[in-house]
């Protein structure tokens, strides 16, 4: 799964036995006011993708159905990655500034976490 977060799509690929990449296609077009950035899968498939310019953080099927949204208003969406012991925790990368800010002395971030009902897949 890669971000192509200018065009807000989601691409996905085959893995071939010798770990190259083909079979490229859209996984899901976000439209055009999302920007997808850090992106996980959860066991059922579906991926959990940071939206930076509107500070959502969005849980999408393939084919593009959003199923969950966590908002965090004002706030630039970075990351994401499911953990914990049992993988159900989602940390959430926020970096706590504009777009303009990037780069300057006016950025800062943190990390949140929340619960969810799906695991991670693979290994991080």
């Amino acid at each position: 799964m890669v971000s192509e977060t200018f065009s807000g799509k989601l691409l996905a690929f085959t893995i071939e036995a010798d770990g190259t990449l083909s079979g490229q296609r859209v996984f899901a077009d976000l439209g055009p006011d999302r920007r997808p950035d850090g992106v996980c899968l959860d066991a059922e498939g579906a991926a959990w993708v940071a939206s930076a310019y509107t500070g959502e953080f969005l849980r999408v099927r393939d084919g593009g159905e959003i199923t969950h949204v966590i908002e965090r208003p004002g706030d630039m969406a970075i990351a994401t990655a499911l953990g914990g012991d049992d993988r159900r925790t989602l940390f959430l990368v926020i970096a706590e500034m504009r777009p303009e800010d990037m780069g300057t002395p006016n950025s800062k971030g943190r990390i949140e976490h929340v619960r969810v009902d799906v695991p991670g897949a693979g290994w991080p």
